[in-house]
């Protein structure tokens, strides 16, 4: 995905070894969810989760979405 790609140039320009950070590229939902279940904890997340409103009227189905995801996230 282009966040990894922009995540490891910044990794490489800052001298940081990829061994560092663990990068997943998954579903943003069921990830989230594996890393709690298995109680794992990080410094940051950084979530790059997919659009969810395509239409005005999906909206409020998107609001929710992005509600889980953070909520998960923290």
């Amino acid at each position: 995905s282009s966040a990894i790609q922009v995540i490891r140039k910044n990794l490489s320009m800052n001298q940081i070894s990829e061994d560092r950070v663990t990068l997943v590229q998954d579903d943003v939902i069921s990830a989230l969810r594996s890393i709690r279940d298995r109680d794992r904890t990080f410094e940051a997340i950084v979530l790059d989760p997919p659009k969810i409103a395509a239409t005005p009227a999906q909206i409020q189905r998107a609001t929710r979405g992005y509600t889980d995801i953070n909520l998960l996230a923290f």
